[in-house]
């Protein structure tokens, strides 16, 4: 996906609480939530790779 996609954020779910930025950041959870969130109010692609280990809330979170 990372060759075939342009995205301007890709963040990798590491577990509960951190998550791996594409330049290799390790930031919070809730840190990489609004910048998933900020890049998308900006329209633009944003990728949550292993999105199956977020915590419900953060769906809710994505999907408003």
């Amino acid at each position: 996906m990372r060759k075939n996609l342009k995205f301007e954020t890709y963040v990798t779910v590491s577990d509960v609480n951190n998550v791996v930025a594409f330049d290799d950041r390790v930031i919070t959870l809730d840190g990489a939530m609004e910048e998933v969130k900020a890049k998308l109010r900006k329209g633009g692609t944003a990728v949550i790779d292993e999105f199956q280990r977020l915590r419900a809330v953060y769906l809710t979170v994505i999907a408003n």
